[in-house]
């Protein structure tokens, strides 16, 4: 068992190592001079030019009077009136009253047939896939997620 997970371990190790190497013996090798240069008067030296800006341009300001300008909305914040105790996600707070109960009667629910040759299905092209059966997990009790406030719970692992 020990001899299996070593291996399984170092293989990867290994193949990455042999494939850096390898990429670096193969990149080294650049001793071919430009293939479509024709000769190297075709590579000239940029030449520089100073910068010339535009002539100046005086700006030209619409000043609007004081009084045109209306005045910002305001609103009060009374710092008094907030809640004083903080919110608390995850914690189990009772209801102040009983829910109500509703009957639900099911001979009443209106049940119409349904006729799929009367359905319209014109250009749609009906396709039939097989679905793969669905894989199910276990779900695991829900916690909070290491390194957060408590407003975020982890459902499981993965």
């Amino acid at each position: 068992m020990t001899r299996y997970t070593f291996r399984k371990n170092i293989f990867p190790l290994g193949m990455s190592l042999i494939l850096f190497i390898g990429c670096c013996i193969t990149s080294c090798r650049q001793g071919r001079d430009q293939e479509n240069a024709a000769d190297r008067s075709a590579f000239k030296a940029p030449v520089t030019k100073p910068l010339q800006l535009t002539e100046a341009q005086e700006i030209e300001w619409e000043v609007i009077p004081a009084d045109s300008v209306p005045s910002p909305l305001t609103y009060t914040l009374d710092v008094e009136t907030l809640p004083t105790r903080p919110f608390i996600r995850n914690d189990f707070k009772p209801l102040k009253a009983p829910m109500k109960e509703y009957a639900l009667n099911f001979e009443e629910i209106p049940v119409n047939a349904l006729k799929f040759d009367t359905i319209p299905i014109g250009q749609a092209g009906l396709k039939t896939a097989i679905l793969r059966q669905p894989k199910v997990t276990k779900m695991e009790i829900p916690r909070l997620v290491p390194g957060t406030n408590n407003g975020i719970l982890q459902l499981s692992q993965g």
